[in-house]
């Protein structure tokens, strides 16, 4: 039986803009079931003041991240996250992605659970450029942290994505 315990699991972190997203993408065919490390938080949308199918900006959820993390403490994501897949149906699955990881403590939790823990490394002038689309600062408030999760990776992916002239992602290693 395919469940939580006996799929495939790959995490994937890094800084900001660094393409976790975009390289789950590439990992996530017809029978990944790709989830982000947030997601628990989206399905919490009432507590935002949100309606069912009402759209979040990242804002928000990092808005609902901080006093969770502070009151369940630091890998509270990632354990919500594995909770809510283990009482999913997974028998359709072939292996589970979770993307966003951008703690030490969510991936060292994540490891524990029986995740591979994939850390993202792009070049900056990329990374710098993908920020300042998405309107924020370029400078990764977590990059101290940061540094401890990638010593936790049991694999880097030395990333590299070409830059349309709209600014979307348009090529993967």
């Amino acid at each position: 039986m395919k469940d939580f315990y006996n799929l495939p699991k790959i995490a994937i972190g890094g800084e900001q803009a660094s393409g976790k997203t975009t390289y789950a993408q590439s990992l996530a065919g017809e029978n990944v079931i790709p989830f982000h490390l947030i997601e628990p938080l989206r399905r919490n949308f009432l507590l935002l003041g949100k309606k069912e199918g009402e759209d979040f900006s990242r804002e928000d959820l990092v808005d609902l991240a901080r006093p969770l993390r502070k009151r369940a403490g630091r890998q509270a994501l990632a354990q919500l996250t594995c909770e809510i897949l283990k009482e999913m149906d997974l028998s359709e699955y072939d292996k589970i992605v979770v993307e966003g990881v951008r703690l030490p403590e969510e991936g060292q939790y994540l490891l524990g659970q029986g995740f591979e823990l994939i850390y993202m490394e792009t070049p900056e002038v990329i990374r710098n450029e993908r920020v300042s689309k998405r309107g924020n600062d370029s400078k990764d408030p977590l990059a101290p942290e940061l540094v401890n999760l990638k010593k936790l990776a049991t694999r880097i992916v030395q990333f590299k994505i070409e830059m349309s002239k709209e600014g979307e992602a348009i090529g993967l290693e």
